[in-house]
Protein backbone atom coordinates (compact mmCIF):
# COMPACT_ATOMS: atom_id res chain seq x y z
CA UNK A 1 0.00 0.00 0.00
CA UNK A 2 1.37 3.37 -1.02
CA UNK A 3 0.20 6.61 0.59
CA UNK A 4 -1.18 9.32 -1.71
CA UNK A 5 1.08 12.37 -1.65
CA UNK A 6 1.26 14.77 0.04
CA UNK A 7 0.30 12.93 3.23
CA UNK A 8 -3.19 13.88 4.37
CA UNK A 9 -4.19 15.28 0.98
CA UNK A 10 -7.63 13.66 1.14
CA UNK A 11 -8.49 14.07 4.83
CA UNK A 12 -7.03 17.59 5.05
CA UNK A 13 -7.84 19.04 1.62
CA UNK A 14 -9.64 17.07 -1.11
CA UNK A 15 -11.94 14.82 0.92
CA UNK A 16 -12.72 11.18 0.30
CA UNK A 17 -14.97 8.25 1.03
CA UNK A 18 -14.40 5.94 3.99
CA UNK A 19 -13.73 2.28 3.32
CA UNK A 20 -13.35 -0.14 6.24
CA UNK A 21 -10.58 -2.72 6.17
CA UNK A 22 -11.92 -6.00 7.44
CA UNK A 23 -11.44 -9.63 8.17
CA UNK A 24 -12.87 -11.23 5.05
CA UNK A 25 -16.65 -11.25 4.87
CA UNK A 26 -17.02 -10.61 8.60
CA UNK A 27 -17.20 -7.28 10.41
CA UNK A 28 -14.65 -4.57 9.76
CA UNK A 29 -11.79 -4.10 12.20
CA UNK A 30 -13.13 -0.65 13.04
CA UNK A 31 -16.54 -1.97 14.08
CA UNK A 32 -14.95 -4.69 16.23
CA UNK A 33 -12.57 -2.23 17.89
CA UNK A 34 -15.38 0.25 18.57
CA UNK A 35 -17.27 -2.51 20.36
CA UNK A 36 -14.15 -3.43 22.38
CA UNK A 37 -13.72 0.16 23.54
CA UNK A 38 -17.39 0.32 24.43
CA UNK A 39 -16.91 -2.62 26.79
CA UNK A 40 -14.12 -0.91 28.77
CA UNK A 41 -15.52 2.63 28.85
CA UNK A 42 -18.36 4.10 30.85
CA UNK A 43 -21.59 4.91 29.00
CA UNK A 44 -21.22 8.68 28.72
CA UNK A 45 -17.47 8.49 28.00
CA UNK A 46 -18.09 6.02 25.21
CA UNK A 47 -20.89 8.16 23.77
CA UNK A 48 -18.58 11.18 23.71
CA UNK A 49 -15.81 9.14 22.04
CA UNK A 50 -18.18 7.74 19.43
CA UNK A 51 -19.65 11.18 18.68
CA UNK A 52 -16.17 12.66 18.25
CA UNK A 53 -15.07 9.75 16.04
CA UNK A 54 -18.13 10.17 13.82
CA UNK A 55 -17.55 13.92 13.53
CA UNK A 56 -13.84 13.58 12.72
CA UNK A 57 -14.62 10.93 10.10
CA UNK A 58 -17.19 13.27 8.51
CA UNK A 59 -14.65 16.10 8.60
CA UNK A 60 -12.11 13.84 6.87
CA UNK A 61 -14.66 13.04 4.16
CA UNK A 62 -14.98 16.75 3.49
CA UNK A 63 -11.21 17.34 3.61
CA UNK A 64 -11.67 19.65 6.60
CA UNK A 65 -9.11 18.20 9.02
CA UNK A 66 -5.71 19.78 9.66
CA UNK A 67 -2.32 18.15 9.29
CA UNK A 68 -0.18 18.22 12.44
CA UNK A 69 2.30 21.08 12.64
CA UNK A 70 4.77 22.01 15.34
CA UNK A 71 3.98 25.03 17.46
CA UNK A 72 6.15 26.36 20.28
CA UNK A 73 5.90 23.73 23.03
CA UNK A 74 3.28 21.54 21.36
CA UNK A 75 2.03 19.86 18.20
CA UNK A 76 -1.27 21.03 16.73
CA UNK A 77 -3.60 19.30 14.26
CA UNK A 78 -5.78 16.28 13.61
CA UNK A 79 -3.78 14.05 11.24
CA UNK A 80 -0.17 12.95 11.38
CA UNK A 81 1.96 10.58 9.30
CA UNK A 82 3.51 7.75 11.32
CA UNK A 83 7.30 7.42 10.92
CA UNK A 84 7.57 3.64 11.46
CA UNK A 85 4.78 3.00 8.92
CA UNK A 86 4.88 5.89 6.45
CA UNK A 87 1.81 4.57 4.60
CA UNK A 88 -0.30 5.08 7.76
CA UNK A 89 -1.86 8.25 9.10
CA UNK A 90 -3.02 8.83 12.67
CA UNK A 91 -6.29 10.66 13.37
CA UNK A 92 -6.07 12.17 16.83
CA UNK A 93 -9.12 12.16 19.07
CA UNK A 94 -9.35 14.17 22.27
CA UNK A 95 -11.36 11.40 23.99
CA UNK A 96 -9.49 9.24 26.49
CA UNK A 97 -10.15 5.86 28.06
CA UNK A 98 -9.23 4.45 31.45
CA UNK A 99 -9.51 5.63 35.01
CA UNK A 100 -7.64 3.30 37.33
CA UNK A 101 -4.74 2.74 34.91
CA UNK A 102 -4.43 6.33 33.73
CA UNK A 103 -5.78 8.19 30.74
CA UNK A 104 -5.15 6.55 27.38
CA UNK A 105 -5.44 8.56 24.18
CA UNK A 106 -7.62 7.17 21.40
CA UNK A 107 -6.37 7.15 17.80
CA UNK A 108 -7.78 6.02 14.46
CA UNK A 109 -5.09 4.71 12.14
CA UNK A 110 -5.97 5.01 8.46
CA UNK A 111 -4.48 5.45 5.02
CA UNK A 112 -5.15 7.28 1.79
CA UNK A 113 -3.88 4.59 -0.58
CA UNK A 114 -2.82 5.44 -4.12
CA UNK A 115 -4.36 2.08 -5.09
CA UNK A 116 -7.84 3.26 -3.96
CA UNK A 117 -8.38 6.71 -5.50
CA UNK A 118 -10.49 8.96 -3.28
CA UNK A 119 -10.59 6.46 -0.41
CA UNK A 120 -9.92 6.95 3.27
CA UNK A 121 -9.15 3.41 4.46
CA UNK A 122 -9.90 2.85 8.19
CA UNK A 123 -7.39 0.33 9.52
CA UNK A 124 -7.25 0.32 13.33
CA UNK A 125 -8.82 2.07 16.33
CA UNK A 126 -6.75 1.86 19.50
CA UNK A 127 -5.81 3.67 22.68
CA UNK A 128 -2.32 4.38 23.96
CA UNK A 129 -0.66 5.89 26.99
CA UNK A 130 0.86 9.36 26.65
CA UNK A 131 4.64 9.67 26.64
CA UNK A 132 7.36 7.14 25.78
CA UNK A 133 5.27 4.08 26.59
CA UNK A 134 2.55 5.39 24.29
CA UNK A 135 5.03 5.92 21.48
CA UNK A 136 5.97 2.22 21.59
CA UNK A 137 2.27 1.30 21.57
CA UNK A 138 1.60 3.72 18.70
CA UNK A 139 4.40 2.20 16.65
CA UNK A 140 2.95 -1.29 17.11
CA UNK A 141 -0.56 -0.06 16.26
CA UNK A 142 0.79 1.59 13.09
CA UNK A 143 2.59 -1.59 12.01
CA UNK A 144 -0.61 -3.59 12.48
CA UNK A 145 -2.55 -0.95 10.53
CA UNK A 146 -0.03 -1.10 7.68
CA UNK A 147 -0.31 -4.90 7.48
CA UNK A 148 -4.11 -4.64 7.47
CA UNK A 149 -3.95 -2.16 4.61
CA UNK A 150 -1.73 -4.44 2.54
CA UNK A 151 -4.00 -7.41 3.27
CA UNK A 152 -7.09 -5.38 2.32
CA UNK A 153 -5.58 -4.39 -1.03
CA UNK A 154 -4.40 -7.97 -1.70
CA UNK A 155 -8.02 -9.18 -1.42
CA UNK A 156 -9.37 -6.69 -3.96
CA UNK A 157 -10.14 -7.97 -7.47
Amino acid sequence: MRLQQPPGVRSCRDGGTWKLAGDGDRASYLKMEIMSLREVMGGSDWQMLFAELEQKMRDAQGGWLTFVTDRPGRRVGDVEQIGVAPNVLELRLSATTGESDGQRRVRLYFSEPVELPGALLALKLASKYPGEMGLREQNEHARIASRRGDEHLDKLP
